[in-house]
């Protein structure tokens, strides 16, 4: 028998579109941590 191995799920979203936020969203709702990043200062 073999114990669990504990793991942490980050997800990375690059871009901070539509597709990016929605994305990033999804995960986050399904209890994963989520980093989202954008190269401009804005969103969308």
């Amino acid at each position: 028998m073999t114990d669990p191995i504990a793991t942490s799920q980050t997800i990375l979203v690059v871009g901070g579109g539509i597709s990016g936020m929605t994305a990033a969203l999804e995960a986050a709702e399904c209890g994963k941590d989520v980093v989202l990043v954008e190269r401009s200062a804005t969103l969308g």
